[in-house]
């Protein structure tokens, strides 16, 4: 796989940027548990490839509930709802199937035991949940919960994609549907129906995988300088709301699947009322998806990656809205932004930066669309890798590759642009 452009090369054996180049010599050479290889690639796919596993695998994690995937090198135990639910969409899911049923099942079981007990700061008084603030900061909620409040994962139907993305990987029988099935009825019913607004028919929530502000640390981060916690939640983001789309269909589809007519008809007719909201309430004037509607209806004056990626992967809005939002969208030689335009303030994570595994996201948009985007999706991707393998993010203001190292969705990033490239693999399993 070859990529040429200005500033940006990825030949058989290095990738070239801005910065400098990376060769063969510089990549980690490791050798994977999971046999399955690329077929007839150049050198240096090859050995990203063999990176990508070896990442995953260093990702591992057992507890006594079963295994589970953590999220990068300096994540430690914590359970990621998003980063496994991602990750598994982007590839995992058929390269490690069964890590990925544990993991997803273990993520259910943790979230259902915090409920909505919070970390000091996160009680949104405008959500009517069962809230509990028993005054636990960040590091003494982790070591009760090893996962984050629910407050910082309001993302959380992500799981869904993800399990039924499994499902067409596997042979699910009845019992793994009734599962899915039935976990999703009680998530729905406690976790999401509170955060649901009957008003215009969309769900509240952060934007997926931006994580709210912080009362202890209040970094302006990827939302405007002066949002509060609630804020950040009361808004109604073009991707959770694609998130909850997608969960809505995949319920309908899980009714059907157990001879649950009527259930499957109301669990479509809820997805096709979300549709019609989303295409009503969350495209700007200029035709493109809005990142987002803050708590007062006003559509933000931004737009942003994953928000695009989502809408047009889950057919959220019509064909015209997703083409023009992928075609408007800015792309650079060393990623997509995750915001256009970014947020004014000067710090750096999800503001001024651009993501691997959200450029993997929104670049399958633009195949969607009828672009073909692979290659270039596969020279982004080569330049994050370093020593400790496929990092983190990418710091926009000076294309410095940054964050933590071994990072599973930007490793599982990788798998996802081998797949759409159509590079050939050396056994049978589905990617």
């Amino acid at each position: 796989m070859i990529y040429e452009s200005k500033e940006l090369k990825l030949l058989p054996d290095r990738v070239i940027d801005r910065l400098g180049e990376i060769t063969l010599a510089d990549i980690p050479d490791p050798q994977p548990q999971c046999p399955v290889r690329l077929a007839g690639a150049t050198p240096l796919m090859e050995r990203l490839w063999r990176v990508a596993l070896h990442d995953a695998e260093t990702n591992i994690r057992d507890s006594d509930q079963g295994r589970y995937f953590a999220g990068g090198a300096k994540f430690g135990t914590i359970v990621f709802t998003r980063d496994i639910s991602y990750a598994g969409v982007l590839g995992f899911n058929g390269l490690y199937p069964e890590i990925m049923r544990s993991g997803l099942k273990i993520t259910r079981e943790v979230r259902w035991k915090a409920g909505f007990v919070v970390t000091t700061g996160h009680v949104v008084s405008g959500i009517d949940a069962p809230w509990e603030d028993p005054g636990l900061d960040n590091q003494g909620f982790k070591e009760l919960y090893n996962t984050n409040c629910y407050t910082r994962r309001t993302d959380d139907v992500v799981w869904l994609w993800a399990a039924r993305d499994l499902f067409a990987k596997t042979s699910p029988g009845q019992a793994e549907w009734t599962w899915l099935y039935e976990n999703g009825k009680r998530y729905f019913e406690r976790f999401y129906r509170p955060f649901y607004d009957a008003d215009d028919g969309l769900y509240r929530g952060q934007i997926s995988f931006v994580d709210v502000r912080w009362p202890h640390k209040p970094r302006a981060g990827g939302y405007p300088a002066h949002f509060t916690v609630d804020d950040c939640v009361m808004l109604k983001a073009s991707s959770t709301n694609a998130l909850y789309l997608n969960g809505l269909r995949v319920m309908a589809e899980a009714a059907e699947q157990l001879g649950l007519q009527d259930q499957a008809v109301e669990w479509q007719r809820r997805a096709q009322a979300l549709r019609n909201s989303i295409q009503a309430h969350l495209v700007r004037p200029d035709g493109r998806i809005a990142c987002y509607k803050d708590r007062h209806g006003r559509l933000s004056g931004h737009v942003d990656a994953l928000g695009t990626a989502l809408c047009v992967l889950h057919d959220a809005v019509d064909a015209e809205t997703a083409a023009r939002s992928v075609k408007h969208y800015p792309r650079t030689d060393i990623g997509i932004p995750l915001f256009d335009p970014f947020f004014p303030h000067d710090s750096m994570y999800h503001n001024n930066a651009s993501w691997p595994f959200v450029d993997a996201l929104f670049l399958a948009a633009a195949d969607k669309v009828g672009e073909s985007q692979a290659a270039f999706n596969l020279a982004l991707l080569a330049r994050v890798v370093k020593a400790d393998g496929f990092h983190e993010l990418v710091d926009m203001r000076n294309g410095a590759v940054v964050g933590s190292g071994h990072q599973l969705w930007s490793a599982a990033a990788f798998v996802s642009a081998c797949r759409r490239a159509g590079l050939q693999m050396t056994t049978n399993s589905v990617i």
